[in-house]
């Protein structure tokens, strides 16, 4: 899976499944594990504050156009708060 499809499917599931939501809250690594992203270890972790589903689902074409167009596309951090 690309890191635009892991990306998609991270939208996806925070626009749509309260579980995985609730799970990336509790345990970040635990949680992007599940869609095929590493977290290393030793990267400081604080806490997760989530975007509505609603603005997720809003947003999400633009979160994608942006890391389509950068070097990287594993930009998930961006987007929490």
């Amino acid at each position: 899976m690309t890191d635009i499809q892991k990306l998609r499917l991270l939208f996806d599931r925070l626009g749509s499944d309260d579980a995985f939501r609730a799970r990336l809250e509790a345990d970040p690594a635990g949680a992007l594990a599940e869609i095929g992203v590493h977290v290393p270890e030793d990267l400081p972790i604080g806490t997760v504050r989530l975007p509505s589903k609603e603005e997720v689902r809003a947003m999400a074409q633009t979160w994608l156009g942006h890391a389509e167009t950068s070097d990287t596309a594993m930009l998930i951090f961006f987007f929490l708060k």
